[in-house]
């Protein structure tokens, strides 16, 4: 192989690498689409003023994914909140897509829009 292949080669991975790094979410970047989303769709059955939205990273690694699981906490609580688990989210590490994820079966849910209308 000549030398141009190999260069040709090199040029093309450093620019996929460049590509892939440069707009790759970070988990507080995919937690953030997260909580824009919840807020703006009211994702919890009952909100207050006194309330708002927590997302924790389900503590596994996700290729493709950070896995979220959301909640609607007290700034204040009283000890009788009951659960404050509104549900399982996945976000796409490069397109930053929201979806629902399943936890049961570890997978992909249903799409949730996030473009404003």
């Amino acid at each position: 192989m000549n030398k141009n292949f190999y260069k040709l080669l090199l040029s093309i991975t450093i620019f996929l690498l460049c590509i892939t790094t440069s707009y790759a979410l970070t988990k507080a970047d995919a937690c953030n689409i997260l909580l824009k989303a919840a807020v703006k769709w009211h994702f919890a059955a009952k909100e207050s003023p006194n309330s708002y939205y927590d997302c924790v990273s389900d503590g596994r690694e996700h290729k493709h994914y950070f896995v979220f699981d959301l909640h609607y906490r007290s700034k204040t609580p009283t000890g009788n909140n009951g659960s404050n688990l509104v549900g399982w989210y996945a976000v796409d590490r490069i397109t930053g897509q929201l979806f629902e994820w399943d936890i049961a079966n570890l997978k992909l849910g249903n799409v949730i829009d996030t473009k404003e209308h």
